[in-house]
C-alpha cells in the first residue's frame, strides 16, 4: 500500500530530439509487440550509446500507445452511487468499533470554532500544529467517515500492508510522541495504531466524531460561521446533522475511494469478490497480524492488478491459494526493499541524534529525490528511493527547465539517467523470474517515473511458483466476466475468489470538493466546483478566493515529495501560522472585549494574490515535459490529461494551473517561510468581527 500524491501529466508541445520520444496518442490497440530483451546498454564516451537510447524510448513509445483507452476514467464504476456495487467501498471494520469516547462531540446544532473535516495523518497533522501554535484542544472538532483514525490505513489491511516510504520520516510526530517505529518500513497494523496515538497524545479523542459522511460546508455571510451537513452512518444512529463552525479545513485524503474496472458480465459473476480496501478475512481465513489465508487451500484465485498494492498482496496470496491466477494490464517497476527491524542502539545514535531529527531526516529524503545540486553528504535514509533522482520529473527540484529552450536537453538528461536505472530493474526481473516469458511479461517498459515505483523483496519469485499463473493482458485488461470466471482473448479462467487490486478514483482537473465527494459553498453560494470549471486558483495550495475562512490539506498547487506526510506537516504548520496572525492582526483592529468569539475575525486570500500564486505554479509546467512518454496511470488521470491536453491552448493552461511547485519541495517549505517572516499576511484580507 502507499501514500500517493497526483502530479499532473502535463504534456508539452511535441519536443522532438533524438533522446525524446513524445506520444499523446489516445487511440486504443490490441498489437502484440515483439519482445525486447534486456540488455546492457551500450556505452558512448561514458553515456548510453544514442541508439540504445533511442531504441528503447521507441520501445517506450509502442507500450504507451496501446495501452490508451477512449473511457479513460469512465472505465471505472462509480461505486459511491451504484446501488449494485456500493458494498465494494462500505466500511466493513465500523462493526468492530466499541469503544467510541466522541461520539457525542459533535451532534445536530452544536457549533465549534475550528472543524477539521477529515482524521487521517491529514487532520491530525493539522490539529496537532494548531494546539502546539496555542488553539485550545477544546475548540476543535473533527469528524470522518471512517470508523477511525488513520484514512488509508483504517481501511486498508490486507495482508502484506507496509508503507513504502520508510517509517522513521513517514510516521508523524514521532519526536512528540517519543516513538521508535518498530521497522524500517512500518505494516498497516502500526500505522493505524500510530494515529489514534497520535489523536490521544493530543486529547482528541474525545472530540471526533466518526461514520459521519460530509455532505456540504456552507459559508453564512450574516453569521462569519460554515454550516457543514453531516449524514450519520453509524447503525442506530442513521440520519443528518449540521453542525456551525468558525473556520473549516478540508483535510480529506486521496485514497478514499476504491474503484473498480466496467468490465462486461460483472452483473452475472457469481464467485466471491472484494477490493484488497475491504479485505474479507472471514473469507481467507488469518488476521493482520496472522495472514495464514487458510481458507484458500482449496480455491482458485485471481487478482486483477499489478500495482503496488497488488506487488505486496500477491505473495501472500500465492502461499495459500490453491491456485493464483494474476491479470496484468501493465506490470510494476520493482526494485529492491530491504525490510529490517528497527535496532535501539541504531536509532538512539543514528537517527535520534537530536531535536528536530525527523523534519531534518525528512528534508534529507526530499533532496535527493529532488535532484539536488550539490546532494546532502550523507544520505540519511539511504534507500531504493534515494537512488531515483528521476522522479524529480513528478516531483520538482533545482534543476527543471524554466523556459521551452531548456526543454528538449531537460528531458535528453532525464531519460539517459532513468534508462540505467530501468535496465536494473528489468535485469532483476532476469536474475530472480525462472522462466523467460514470464520474466519478458514482468518487465516495465516505461520511464520510472511514470507510475508509482514497487519496492519488494518476495513479489518477483512468486511467479517460480508452480500455483502461480501470470495472465499479461498486453495493455487490455480483462475482457469479461463469465458466472464462474473471467475471460481473456477467449479463455475462461474459473476461479472461487477474485481480488479487485484496482486502486482508487483519481480524477484530474477536479476541486478538493469533488475529491472529496461532497460540496463546499462560499461567499454568494459560489460552489466550488464551478469555481474550478475555470481553472484551479490558490495562494500555497491552502486557501482560494471566495471561501474565507475555510483551509486546505491538499496536493493542488504545492510542493510535491513522494513522503506525503512531511507535505501535510508542512501545509498544517502554515495554517495554524497563519491563523496566529490573523488573530493578532484582529485584535489590532478591535477591542478585544467586544467580541463575543474567540476568533473572531475573517481570512481570506485575494483574488490577485491566488492569481499570482497560479501563475508561478503555472510557469513551472515545463518540469511536466517529461510525461508525454507515459501509459496511462493514476499520475495522469488515466491519459486524462493527453485528452484535456489535445483539446488546445486554453485547456492546456487550466492543466498548468493544477500542477506543483516546480522547484522542489524544499524550495517551497523556503518559500512559505519567507512569506510569513513578516508576519504581514501578504495576500490575505483579515477583517475583525
Amino acid at each position: 500500500m502507499t501514500e500517493i500524491f497526483l502530479p499532473v501529466n502535463l504534456p508539452q508541445e511535441d519536443v522532438k530530439s533524438k533522446s525524446v520520444v513524445a506520444t499523446t496518442t489516445t487511440t486504443t490497440t490490441t498489437t502484440t509487440t515483439t519482445t525486447t530483451t534486456t540488455t546492457e546498454l551500450q556505452r558512448e564516451n561514458g553515456h548510453p550509446a544514442a541508439s540504445d537510447v533511442d531504441a528503447r524510448l521507441q520501445k517506450y513509445a509502442t507500450e504507451s500507445k496501446k495501452r490508451f483507452r477512449s473511457d479513460g476514467n469512465a472505465q471505472f464504476i462509480d461505486l459511491a452511487t451504484s446501488d449494485i456495487y456500493r458494498n465494494f467501498s462500505e466500511d466493513i471494520w465500523a462493526r468492530e468499533v466499541t469503544d467510541d469516547p466522541g461520539v457525542n462531540s459533535v451532534t445536530d446544532g452544536s457549533r465549534c470554532e475550528i472543524l477539521i473535516l477529515g482524521a487521517g495523518y491529514g487532520g491530525l497533522l493539522v490539529a496537532a500544529r494548531l494546539i502546539q501554535s496555542g488553539v485550545d484542544v477544546n475548540d476543535i472538532r473533527m469528524v470522518d467517515a471512517a470508523g477511525g483514525y488513520g484514512g488509508v490505513w483504517w481501511y486498508n489491511r490486507y495482508p502484506g500492508l507496509m508503507c513504502d516510504v520508510e517509517s522513521h520520516i513517514y510516521l508523524p510526530l514521532l519526536e512528540e510522541l517519543d516513538y521508535m517505529p518498530k521497522n524500517k518500513y512500518s505494516y498497516g497494523t502500526e500505522l493505524r495504531e500510530h494515529a489514534r496515538a497520535v489523536a490521544q497524545h493530543f486529547n482528541l479523542v474525545d472530540k471526533t466524531l466518526f461514520q459521519v459522511k460530509v455532505i456540504s460546508t456552507a459559508w453564512n455571510e450574516s453569521t462569519k460561521e460554515w454550516t457543514t451537513k453531516l449524514q450519520s452512518t453509524r447503525k442506530g444512529h442513521e440520519g443528518f446533522l449540521n453542525v456551525r463552525s468558525r473556520l473549516t479545513i478540508a483535510a480529506g485524503g486521496n485514497l478514499n475511494w476504491p474503484k473498480i474496472p466496467r468490465i462486461p458480465g460483472l452483473d452475472k459473476f457469481r464467485p466471491k469478490a472484494f477490493h484488497t480496501s475491504r479485505w474479507d478475512w472471514d473469507y481467507t481465513g488469518g488476521s493482520e497480524l496472522d495472514p495464514q489465508l487458510v481458507n484458500l487451500k482449496d480455491k482458485r484465485v485471481a487478482v486483477i492488478g499489478t500495482g503496488a498494492t497488488a506487488v505486496q498482496a500477491i505473495p501472500h496470496l500465492a502461499r495459500w491459494a490453491k491456485h493464483l491466477y494474476v491479470f496484468q494490464r501493465t506490470p510494476s517497476a520493482v526494485d529492491v526493499r530491504g525490510q529490517s527491524e528497527t535496532d535501539r542502539a541504531w536509532f538512539e545514535k543514528e537517527v535520534r541524534r537530536k531535536p528536530g531529527w525527523q523534519r531534518e531526516r525528512m528534508m534529507n529524503f526530499c533532496a535527493f529525490l529532488a535532484d539536488a545540486t550539490p546532494r546532502p553528504e550523507v544520505d540519511m535514509v539511504a534507500d531504493a528511493w534515494t537512488k531515483f533522482p528521476t522522479y524529480s520529473s513528478l516531483t520538482g527540484g533545482p534543476n527543471v527547465p524554466r523556459m521551452a529552450e531548456d526543454v528538449p536537453s531537460y528531458v535528453a538528461r532525464m531519460n539517459e539517467i532513468d534508462l540505467q536505472r530501468q535496465e536494473k530493474i528489468r535485469a532483476r526481473v532476469d536474475d530472480i523470474v525462472k522462466d523467460k516469458a514470464t520474466a519478458e511479461k514482468l518487465k516495465a517498459w516505461y520511464p520510472g517515473w511514470c507510475k508509482r515505483p514497487c519496492f519488494h523483496d518476495e513479489y518477483l519469485d512468486t511467479f517460480n511458483l508452480p500455483n502461480v499463473t501470470l495472465v499479461d493482458t498486453d495493455g487490455r485488461g480483462v475482457d469479461s466476466f463469465s458466472e464462474n470466471g473471467l475471460v481473456f482473448r477467449g479463455e475462461e479462467y474459473e476461479v472461487d475468489l477474485l481480488v479487485f487490486s484496482t486502486g482508487y478514483e483519481v480524477a484530474l482537473n477536479t476541486s478538493p470538493a469533488s475529491r472529496a465527494h461532497m460540496e463546499i459553498y462560499g461567499r454568494d453560494g459560489l460552489s466550488l466546483n464551478d469555481k474550478w470549471l475555470h481553472g484551479a486558483a490558490t495562494l500555497h495550495g491552502v486557501q482560494t478566493h471566495g471561501f474565507p475562512n475555510m483551509f486546505f490539506i491538499g496536493l493542488t498547487q504545492i510542493g510535491l515529495t513522494p513522503n506525503i506526510t512531511v507535505i501535510m506537516d508542512y501545509l498544517s504548520e502554515h495554517i495554524a501560522s497563519i491563523l496566529v496572525d490573523a488573530a493578532a492582526t484582529a485584535k489590532s483592529q478591535t477591542d478585544e472585549a467586544s467580541s463575543n468569539t474567540k476568533y473572531p475575525f475573517v481570512i481570506e486570500t485575494t483574488a490577485e494574490a491566488e492569481e499570482d500564486w497560479t501563475q508561478q505554479i503555472a510557469a513551472g509546467a515545463y518540469v511536466y515535459a517529461t510525461m508525454a512518454q507515459c501509459p496511462p496511470s493514476y499520475f495522469n488521470g488515466e491519459g486524462e490529461a493527453l485528452r484535456i491536453a489535445a483539446e488546445g491552448v486554453e485547456s492546456q493552461r487550466k492543466l498548468a494551473r493544477l500542477g506543483a511547485w516546480a522547484r522542489g519541495f524544499d524550495d517551497f517549505v523556503q518559500v512559505l517561510r519567507r512569506w510569513r517572516e513578516p508576519h504581514d499576511l501578504k495576500g490575505l484580507t483579515v477583517t475583525a468581527i
